[in-house]
């Protein structure tokens, strides 16, 4: 624990044993800091910037950090200079006794470490706080080691649509299951995934750093949202931990707005990992949007994360353990869980000894889902799970060879790149164009799944422009907002509801047979399987809309239905087949028809060819189009 403390600490006795550069012998202390500051530019230092989290954006140089209460200078948001004086002034400001942890050499320890280092600075001519309530913190952590964590994708939780990215900090006395685990989120109660979508991307919710036992996220994660999770050791030094510990608790109850593509919880860790190791950069490469994979994968690339570990959700466990039950064993375990049956059924059943425990151990795995799930009592579960363990207890020997692990899917990292840049051409009507399709993030239905999320479709910001090879004109064919689609197949274990949400302006056809670009937005639910060989068919009830461009009345709204099928073919063939139909009876009114069959090649991870052929009939018109295009991802 003294190794770690003297190493990251900014407490006295280790500053005494700095390098220090000589203070001038007589003078005001706090101006003689000031000057030697300015001297050396300090305010210019990356890390300075990294700590104050300053970017140079397209409003100029300034904080990612919205909450005043994290700046000393009232412009410091801004001004790394004058933030860099006020806080060299604040170190010599006099102490309150009565509240020690409101002195900014307490309540900013990585500023501190940063700036006693840099300028050899005496600690004889400083305030001498204590410090205690951050040590004492740092004594019962105690932090040895940390990983960067990845819950994937969860469809039905708008707040999963990317998956996510968190930190641990393991202590020396506990487990890896005490870690504390180290997030930033928005802070919401919206569950509607458009709502949820439209306020993340406007930046309409604050996010915050909080930290608590890893075991909590584990079970928020793994057990109630369906979500299985991947674990990187990272290959930091105590020294370096201790740092990025010191500017968390600078973060403590700090807060910033919370954007969907740039400020969001992969792109607030990026700040951290710099902290800790001063040079890192990764804030720097990360460009102007971050997505969870994103950051994961600066990490891998910059050779801090290591030891990759993967942990099933316990849907996936329940999964794996149906997949090899026999029709009657499933249906047996099923109804033990839910009391439609005693456990003693499944002992008096004709099925072999290895089936009979994996049936008890599903039955267990389910119980404990549903009280999770809150759709069990605490009592009701308590009772059936006791009896499930009884007659399990009656097989123990056959358990073991039902217990052997199954292979992990691929890992995150192994998907294709988050952005699309496409390049192709396209007959509509008969008309030949050539086409641009620029997308920031980040998957769709045909896409190669490997490290997917099966069945979702997220685009935000998917702009398509063709020029018309006849008078080279471009136009704009489409800007789609948000198009999200969830296809989460139903099956004897899980009920999921799939939802779809589409915002945007694209071309359609008015009533004089050309075309117009106008809004249009969409949302419904609805409710898949799979359908065996085929792939997963789906079905949606959705409320469709126009609006604005030559609509009539500026508005038309409707009830819609859609229906699909999505087949992935091969690993490297996939199709998605869909008819929509959408009977618009106020404003503008007229019915529309839609069907379309998009197919891609997946040539390799980050390049493929895809084709698409869309038949519409609007306003009494036919119009069919045609299209191919090369993706590349990036």
């Amino acid at each position: 624990m003294r190794r770690l403390l003297t190493a990251s600490i900014p407490l006295f006795f280790f500053l005494a044993a700095l390098s220090a550069h000589p203070v001038l012998a007589s003078g005001d202390p706090a101006r003689q800091a000031e000057a030697r500051a300015l001297e050396k530019r300090l305010y210019d230092h990356p890390y300075w910037r990294t700590l104050l989290h300053y970017q140079t954006g397209f409003r100029g140089l300034r904080s990612r950090v919205d909450d005043p209460g994290f700046f000393l200078s009232e412009n410091g948001a801004t001004d790394p200079r004058a933030e860099l004086l006020a806080f060299i002034r604040a170190l010599y400001a006099p102490l309150d006794p009565e509240n020690e942890k409101a002195h900014a050499a307490c309540r900013f320890p990585a500023r501190l470490r940063f700036v006693v280092e840099e300028l050899g600075l005496d600690p004889s001519q400083l305030p001498m706080p204590e410090c205690r309530f951050f040590r004492e913190m740092l004594d019962r952590l105690d932090p040895v080691s940390a990983s960067i964590v990845f819950p994937a994708a969860y469809m039905n939780s708008p707040a999963s649509l990317f998956g996510h990215t968190l930190l641990t900090i393991r202590t020396r006395q506990g487990t890896e299951l005490t870690s504390q685990a180290v997030n930033y989120a928005a802070v919401t109660t919206d569950t509607f995934g458009p709502s949820y979508a439209v306020k993340g991307i406007f930046g309409l919710y604050r996010g915050y750093f909080s930290m608590q036992p890893y075991y909590v996220k584990i079970q928020e994660y793994s057990d109630v949202s369906r979500r299985d999770i991947w674990q990187y050791t990272l290959n930091l030094s105590p020294e370096e931990i201790g740092r990025m510990f010191a500017h968390l608790y600078e973060m403590e109850g700090i807060w910033s707005d919370y954007f969907f593509f740039d400020e969001n919880c992969s792109h607030a860790l990026l700040f951290l990992l710099d902290a800790a190791r001063p040079g890192l950069g990764l804030a720097d490469q990360a460009g102007l949007w971050v997505i969870p994979v994103d950051t994961l994968r600066l990490a891998l690339e910059n050779g801090l994360a290591e030891d990759r570990q993967f942990r099933p959700s316990k849907a996936t466990r329940m999964q794996r353990m149906a997949d090899r039950l026999s029709g009657p064993g499933l249906g047996l375990a099923l109804s033990a869980a839910r009391g439609a049956e005693e456990p003693g059924a499944v002992l008096a059943s004709g099925l072999p000894d290895r089936e009979k425990g994996l049936a008890l151990d599903l039955s267990a795995e389910t119980l404990q889902f549903l009280l999770t799930s809150r759709k069990l009592t605490e009592e009701a579960y308590r009772k059936q799970y006791l009896s499930v363990l009884k007659a399990r207890s009656t097989l123990a020997a056959a358990g073991q060879e039902a217990e052997a692990p199954a292979p992990p899917p691929a890992p995150p990292e192994d998907g294709h790149r988050s952005a699309l840049l496409a390049f192709g051409g396209q007959s509509v009507d008969g008309e030949a164009h050539a086409t641009l399709r620029f997308l920031p993030a980040y998957h769709g239905l045909v896409d190669d799944a490997r490290g997917f999320a099966p069945g979702a479709q997220i685009f935000f910001g998917d702009f398509l422009a063709r020029m018309s090879l006849e008078d080279n004109n471009w136009e704009m064919e489409r800007m789609a907002f948000i198009d999200i689609l969830s296809i989460a197949p139903r099956d004897a274990l899980f009920s999921p509801v799939s939802w779809a949400a589409r915002l945007g302006f694209e071309r359609r056809v008015m009533d004089d047979g050309t075309d117009d670009l106008v809004g249009f937005l969409t949302a419904g639910r609805g409710w898949a399987w799979e359908v065996g060989p085929l792939g997963t068919a789906y079905g949606f009830a959705m409320g469709d809309s126009e609006f604005f461009g030559r609509v009539e009345q500026d508005f038309a709204l409707g009830p819609a239905v859609q229906a699909g099928l999505l087949s992935r073919i091969t690993d490297r063939f996939t199709i998605h087949a869909f008819s929509r139909y959408t009977h618009f009876v106020l404003g503008d009114y007229h019915d529309r028809l839609e069907t379309s069959v998009d197919a891609q090649v997946h040539l390799s991870r980050n390049h493929a060819v895809q084709a698409e052929a869309h038949l519409v009939r609007s306003r009494g018109f036919w119009t069919p189009e045609y299209s191919l295009a090369w993706n590349l991802y990036f």
